[in-house]
């Protein structure tokens, strides 16, 4: 694996990366109650919300949960990887917005326990 690949992976914390998302968000971090911190980035792409989520279906079917708005691919329910259509926007937002013609908002994170 080249060098550019191995940090892709590693950005969207061990998912595989959509192919052809642009970076929206990177390195953010929400903390929590309890000494907890999510660190997220995400991800627009021009490709219907559908597509993505069949994507993700087909490489990890026993990870996918689905629910109202949203679908998510939990690996060790610590790492998540959460799949939104543009509008609503009920996704985490860092002042960077979709371009017109991008569908799909991926957000990927991890949960930490600050020490």
């Amino acid at each position: 694996m080249g060098l550019r690949a191995a940090f892709a992976r590693k950005a969207w914390f061990g998912f595989a990366p959509y192919p052809r998302a642009r970076e929206l968000c990177r390195d953010q971090r929400d903390y929590g109650i309890g000494g907890e911190e999510t660190w997220w980035s995400s991800y627009a792409s021009t490709d219907a919300t559908q597509k993505a989520i069949a994507s993700y279906q087909a490489r990890e079917p026993r990870n996918v949960e689905m629910s109202d708005g949203s679908v998510t691919v939990r690996h060790e329910d610590r790492k998540v990887l959460s799949i939104h259509a543009v509008a609503p926007a009920d996704y985490p937002a860092c002042g960077n917005t979709p371009r017109p013609g991008e569908q799909t908002v991926l957000v990927v994170s991890q949960l930490f326990r600050r020490r």
